[in-house]
């Protein structure tokens, strides 16, 4: 669903390419942080409340339930400044800059997202979940740069990197810098590990424990682009393949669902 809404265009160049040194020993630990997160009812589900914020938005033209979301997000950062929450607000803003553009507002989708990337920019002691979201985060704004977005690229792909470098078990550092690489013109240089990151990222857990506070997003959206990337490359065996295999781990999944004409 999230990415079937998004125009994103990702201009990648060779400079800073190369992941950033990383203190091992700074990475804040979700796993460490949800345990008092436990304590806080709104945060129990966070992921499907917002994408279900979402979707009502779409349905309804207002984004009410999104803004409550943003509500308390905001008064729990407030109380706790944990990285946690913070991951969550950016995560709400993701979703915010979507809606936003798919209402025909640029400038509320830009100012949406560019809140969300100087967040987890200001962030300390990012772990692998951060940098992925972070690169997202300014793969989606980077359609908004202009002559800027040359030098942006550099950065959504050090922080995937990042991402991975610190994690690389983490499905959504995988998936974004597939996705990254799959929106990026073959030009510049795109194309060329797009399908090898998504299989990996499909091959992974959503989750290494199951756990309600923390990130469990990027193998719907993962197996979407991949069946894309076969088809784009007129290979209907294997996008046939991999979606069947989709189908059967997301049922219902809209983003899916819609790609089975291209499959004729």
């Amino acid at each position: 669903m999230i990415r079937s809404l998004i125009f994103l265009l990702v201009l990648f160049t060779a400079c800073g390419s190369s992941a950033e040194p990383i203190n091992f020993a700074q990475v804040v630990s979700y796993e460490t942080q949800q345990a008092s997160a436990t304590t806080e009812p709104s945060l129990a589900g966070i992921q499907g409340r917002i994408q279900s914020a979402f979707a009502q938005a779409m349905v309804s033209k207002k984004s009410d339930a999104m803004q409550e979301i943003s509500g308390e997000l905001e008064t729990l950062y407030k109380n706790k400044k944990q990285n946690l929450i913070q991951y969550w607000r950016a995560y709400l803003q993701f979703y915010m800059a979507i809606f936003h553009i798919q209402a025909g507002d640029s400038d509320a989708s830009e100012a949406a997202v560019d809140k969300g990337v100087e967040w987890m920019k200001a962030m300390k002691k990012k772990n692998s979940e951060d940098y992925a979201l972070l690169s997202m985060l300014q793969g989606f704004s980077i359609q908004f740069k202009g002559m800027r977005a040359m030098f942006l690229a550099g950065q959504i792909k050090k922080n995937a990197e990042t991402a991975i470098a610190i994690d690389a078990e983490n499905i959504r550092a995988q998936y974004v810098y597939g996705s990254n690489d799959f929106y990026t013109p073959e030009k510049y240089g795109g194309g060329q590990e797009a399908e090898a990151y998504l299989l990996k990222a499909i091959s992974l857990d959503a989750q290494k424990v199951a756990n309600e506070y923390l990130p469990s997003w990027g193998k719907e959206e993962a197996y979407e682009l991949l069946i894309k990337w076969y088809i784009k490359q007129d290979d209907l065996e294997k996008a046939k393949e991999q979606f069947k295999a989709a189908n059967t781990e997301f049922p219902n999944s809209y983003m899916i669902s819609q790609l089975a004409a291209k499959l004729i």
